[in-house]
Parts: structure tokens; C-alpha cells; sequence
């Protein structure tokens, strides 16, 4: 089975985490778990005035702040992520 687990760093995605942490038996049934997080659209305003470069640095570092440490707990559980 493959899991994919949408995660914005909120109580509530951080609850699904743990929630598949503490489920023995879904570990043993899992194949991989693909973590999915989405940035909301910087306004027009801002967008235009930022080179474009830069707001694929700033959509990425917002992504990884909210995946690295989803990821590392569920590596730590023993999953496999993605």
C-alpha cells in the first residue's frame, strides 16, 4: 500500500503524522508514504516585483520547512518517504 499524506505543518497534518506513527499495522501493509505540500500564491503585487528565480527559492523553502521534519518522523517510525 502507498500512503499519500497532504501536509501544511498545521496540528491537524501533524496529527495525521503521528496518527500513522503509532499504527503498527499499517506500517507492516506500507510501502511508502508520499508526503504533498502546497504553497499558496504570493499576491500579484509581490510577484512582480520578485525575479523569478527568487520566488521558486521562497515557494521551496516554505515547502521544505513544512515537509523535513513530517519526513524525519516518519522515517524515524520506520517508513519509507517520498
Amino acid at each position: 500500500m502507498k500512503i499519500l499524506l497532504p501536509t501544511d505543518g498545521s496540528q491537524y497534518s501533524n496529527r495525521a503524522v503521528e496518527y500513522l506513527c503509532d499504527r503498527v499495522q499499517l506500517k507492516k501493509n506500507t510501502d511508502t508514504v508520499y508526503l504533498l505540500n502546497v504553497q499558496k500564491k504570493l499576491p500579484s503585487k509581490i510577484e512582480s516585483k520578485i525575479k523569478s528565480g527568487l520566488i521558486e527559492e521562497i515557494y521551496d523553502e516554505a515547502s521544505k520547512a513544512v515537509l523535513k521534519p513530517a519526513k524525519k518522523r516518519l522515517e524515524d517510525a520506520g517508513y519509507k518517504v517520498k
